[in-house]
């Protein structure tokens, strides 16, 4: 106690009271596999094409799992079985470009500098959504985005309009036979 009848805690007590705090958040803070912007691979190992490091450091990338990729259009259909992350959402965004427009410019002039060329029949696109492929040797690459619209509730047909969540997507593997 004080000369004016208020209690003060000792320095010890504070110490105390600090680690308990740090323990509580520690053991309530959500876990996520994640990395932070301009990490080189996803925390479950390096498992996409060696060309595609470093992720995009534009995004929170989560980890790599393994997948297989299909698409089909009039004339093709295609299978690719390897691996793929994906970012973090960007939440409530308004311009869809703004987020994509880098995202994918920064893989065209990685993928094409590396060798690789468009292969235009894996390749999709609409509304809030993208796709693009390439391809060296066997190996195969699809880096795309997919976008919620909050706006869309007059139905599937009504027109959509930001805001918006986008989450980018890189994929890679080998086409299978």
């Amino acid at each position: 106690m004080t000369r004016e009848g208020r209690w003060r805690p000792k320095p010890e007590h504070l110490l105390w009271a600090i680690a308990l705090a740090v323990l509580a958040v520690g053991l309530s803070a959500e876990v996520r596999p994640v990395l932070a912007p301009g990490d080189n691979g996803g925390p479950a190992g390096r498992h996409l094409a060696a060309d595609l490091y470093p992720l995009y450091p534009g995004a929170f990338w989560q980890a790599e799992t393994a997948a297989v990729e299909t698409g089909r259009n009039a004339q093709n259909s295609f299978a690719i079985s390897g691996y793929g992350t994906v970012s973090k959402a960007f939440s409530d965004i308004s311009n869809i470009a703004a987020v994509t427009t880098p995202f994918e410019n920064y893989y065209r002039a990685k993928l094409e500098s590396a060798g690789y060329a468009p292969v235009v029949y894996m390749e999709a696109g609409g509304p809030g959504a993208n796709q693009m492929a390439y391809a060296s040797g066997t190996t195969y690459v699809v880096i795309g985005y997919t976008t919620i619209f909050h706006s869309n509730v007059a139905g599937p047909n009504s027109p959509v309009a930001c805001p918006c969540d986008t989450t980018l997507k890189i994929f890679s593997g080998a086409k299978n036979q």
